[in-house]
C-alpha cells in the first residue's frame, strides 16, 4: 500500500520492473508493464481521491495482470482531447487499451480497481505467481 502522492509513481514502476525482471519477463512486455502501472496509478493519484493505492501483479503461463486498487469512486473518463490538443492528461487510459489484450475498471466493496491484461510469451512462463505493491518507506 502507498499514500496515492505523485512520489508513488516512480517507486511503483520501480517495483514492476523488478519483478519483470525476477519473472524473466521480455522487454516489450516488461516496457509496457512499467506504462500500464504508471499510467493507473497516476490516474489513481489524480482522479479518485483516495489516500492510498494498491498495486497487484499477477502471473500466469500466457499473461501478466496488473490491478490498481483505490478507495475511490469509479467515474466515467472525461472526452479525450482533440487532435491538436496541447492538453498534458486525458491520454492515460487510451495507452493502456493501446498497449493490453484487455483492460478495464469495475467497483468493488471498498472503491475502484482498474486492471490489464499483457501478454506474456516469455519461455519461462510462469504459473500463479504474484505480488503486491511496497509498503510506504518510514517516515
Amino acid at each position: 500500500m502507498l499514500p496515492a502522492e505523485e512520489w508513488a509513481v516512480p517507486r511503483a514502476r520501480s517495483f514492476t520492473q523488478g519483478h519483470m525482471a525476477a519473472w524473466r519477463i521480455g522487454d516489450e512486455v516488461a516496457d509496457a508493464a512499467r506504462l500500464v502501472v504508471s499510467e493507473l496509478v497516476t490516474n489513481t493519484v489524480r482522479h479518485s481521491g483516495s489516500a492510498e493505492v494498491r498495486l497487484r501483479l499477477a502471473r500466469s503461463r500466457s499473461q501478466v495482470r496488473i490491478e490498481v486498487f483505490d478507495s475511490g469512486r469509479w467515474r466515467p473518463p472525461a472526452p479525450p482531447p482533440q487532435e491538436g490538443d496541447m492538453a498534458e492528461g486525458g491520454r492515460g487510459f487510451d495507452l493502456v487499451d493501446a498497449v493490453a489484450q484487455r483492460c478495464g475498471v469495475h467497483s468493488t466493496p471498498s472503491g475502484t480497481c482498474a486492471w490489464a491484461l499483457l501478454p506474456d510469451s516469455s519461455p519461462s512462463g510462469g504459473s500463479g505467481t504474484s505480488a503486491s505493491s511496497p509498503t510506504a518507506p518510514a517516515r
